[in-house]
């Protein structure tokens, strides 16, 4: 086997490695090659001299990528925090041809400030929260990562639990039981939509710093014709509450729907994990 630099082959070969044949398949290796462009041409000869050659192969040894400095990356925990929670970032970013030895954050503002590998901070409100980090490695080289913090509001503890019993009594429908177990400090409003709703609404203030107990709301245990929908809403500042939809429906069962409510915002939303 014959090595050639470049493509000509009239020249004397670079190297030359003679290769047992196994089964009609040989290989060659060759050493101390660097970067460049290469031909390679076997050769064979018989007991009476001839000799017979393929054709000639070229190929190249690509010089390795210059080192492309540090990647920046960071995570957080907890994953979802709160308003006021503590949340901590933690720089993972590598650099495989020079240490990191500078890291910087953008937290508040589009300014960066100096930093080290992991800190702590918070977010007063909630919403999308932007974090860049910095790093910078001993080459001078360095790299940016951008991410967005989602801050939501915590869920009530215990989270409120809506009890509806009903039956039918002559073809119509009657509540039998609504009770609401909610945190002290939780408000707990049911509201009648439809027509013919017998009774609008009613609202009850839980007092701080007494433990949750079952609230029963015996002016809604009563009959309730088709068309009208029961909406429980548990709600308090700062927290993740509890919706529920109760719709008295006509030769139908009853169709319940639960959701949460946030602190501000009146109307249900999904309920995160």
């Amino acid at each position: 086997m014959l090595l050639f630099a470049g493509a000509d082959t009239s020249v004397p070969p670079i190297q030359q490695v003679t290769v047992n044949r196994s089964g009609g398949v040989w290989d060659a290796a060759f050493s101390g090659l660097v970067p460049g462009a290469y031909s390679i041409r076997a050769e064979q000869s018989d007991e009476a001299g001839n000799v017979g050659l393929s054709g000639v192969v070229p190929f190249t040894i690509a010089a390795p990528s210059a080192p492309s400095g540090p990647s920046a990356a960071f995570s957080w925990y907890p994953a979802k925090p709160h308003p006021g929670e503590k949340v901590t970032l933690v720089s993972s970013s590598t650099d495989q041809a020079s240490p990191i030895t500078g890291y910087a954050w953008s937290l508040l503002s589009s300014a960066f400030t100096p930093g080290a590998q992991s800190i702590s901070t918070s977010f007063g409100t909630v919403g999308a929260h932007t974090v860049r980090l910095r790093v910078t490695d001993a080459a001078g080289a360095s790299s940016t990562a951008t991410q967005t913090i989602p801050v939501t509001y915590a869920a009530m503890r215990p989270f409120p639990i809506v009890r509806i019993a009903t039956v039918r009594v002559g073809g119509r429908l009657r509540v039998r039981r609504l009770s609401v177990e909610a945190p002290s400090g939780a408000s707990i409003e049911v509201l009648c939509v439809g027509r013919a709703c017998p009774i609008r609404s009613q609202l009850r203030k839980l007092p701080a710093g007494k433990k949750a107990v079952p609230v029963t709301f015996t002016r809604f245990q009563r009959f309730f014709p088709p068309g009208v929908t029961l909406r429980i809403r548990v709600f308090a500042p700062g927290l993740v509450g509890k919706y529920t939809s109760f719709a008295i429906r006509r030769g139908k069962l009853p169709l319940r729907s639960d959701a949460c409510v946030n602190a501000t915002e009146p109307r249900p939303v999904g309920c995160s994990s």
